[in-house]
């Protein structure tokens, strides 16, 4: 069995190196003045956090991560148990924030995120198939418009995530900064819908007006911010102060516009007969500069000259 759990471990590695590699060096070394804000700010939180938050966090991201995994069928080939395997990937992961935990005496922290875990990995992931069959009874996503399939599908694929995403947002909306994160999160992952190029078709039957980026880019805004409206009402119940409404507005518009940039940015690169985008790059270039307020005119630069660039391609398949 120790065997089994080395192997298993220096596999997981490998996916690891394989993942930073596909990132690419140039991409991490942009990125990395918002990793180092994001590192600090999570020290800072831990350090000074009460009631529990920072373990209650971390459980339901690792919740959400255990209920969403789709490498069940795989782990039951291994000698070692189940419980076993999520054990050690769970803690190893979690290792920073135990070391912090012990470093600041956050002995509850440390007693909460350790129990929850190990009853977490006692729960046994539903197969990937039967858990989207589960969660259709929750989500029905034929509710979405037509011409905004991307949603429809990314839901679709993405259903747990979201779902916990969302609950989460709910159940910690009593502090002030789950909202803004939880806002950035969505319009991030949704961003990530736009990835995939429809066919000539379907391109076609939904853009027949020839208004495709208006059609997609308010019909988006209007799905998110109906989402997000339970969120909204919450947070001007328990935080109705002037500076946290505004820090709220200018996340939400900030939100909205990664949103609006990546449908650009697809219709930009549009071809008949390819499949996807291949490189992120603009729109990690879109979200740094958003990290920093004396570039926020910079973004709005780039999404007005993507907007017409990608009325131009468009145009380009109806001559």
């Amino acid at each position: 069995m120790p065997k089994t759990i080395y192997t298993f471990l220096f596999f997981r590695i490998k996916q690891l190196l394989r993942t930073l590699r596909e990132i690419g060096i140039f991409h991490f070394l942009l990125l990395s003045p918002v990793m180092i804000i994001a590192v600090l700010g999570t020290l800072q939180h831990i350090m000074t956090s009460r009631n529990f938050s920072s373990s209650i966090f971390l459980l339901i991201i690792i919740l959400s991560i255990h209920f969403s995994r789709k490498d069940r069928f795989f782990l039951e080939q291994l000698e070692s148990p189940l419980f076993l395997t999520f054990t050690l990937e769970y803690f190893l992961g979690c290792i920073p924030f135990i070391l912090c935990f012990i470093f600041w005496e956050k002995w509850y922290d440390l007693l909460i995120l350790g129990t929850g875990m190990l009853l977490i990995c006692l729960v046994k992931p539903l197969y990937s198939n039967h858990s989207k069959r589960k969660l259709s009874l929750f989500i029905n996503d034929s509710l979405i418009p037509l011409h905004l399939f991307e949603l429809r599908s990314g839901f679709r694929k993405h259903r747990i995530e979201f779902i916990l995403l969302y609950v989460s947002g709910l159940v910690l909306t009593i502090y002030p900064i789950t909202l803004p994160v939880i806002l950035f999160l969505m319009a991030l992952g949704i961003s990530q819908f736009f990835q995939i190029f429809e066919n000539k078709d379907l391109l076609l039957s939904v853009n027949a007006e020839q208004k495709l980026l208006k059609k997609k880019s308010v019909g988006s805004l209007r799905l998110f911010n109906l989402l997000m409206l339970p969120h909204y009402v919450l947070f001007v119940i328990q935080h109705n102060t002037y500076q946290l409404l505004m820090v709220l507005f200018i996340v939400s518009i900030l939100s909205q516009m990664i949103i609006v940039f990546s449908i650009c940015m697809k219709y930009k690169n549009y071809r008949f007969g390819h499949y996807k985008i291949y490189s992120n790059i603009p729109l990690i270039i879109f979200i740094v500069s958003m990290s920093i307020p004396f570039l926020w005119p910079l973004t709005i630069i780039m999404l007005i000259q993507f907007w017409k660039k990608a009325q131009t391609n468009l145009m380009q398949h109806y001559v």
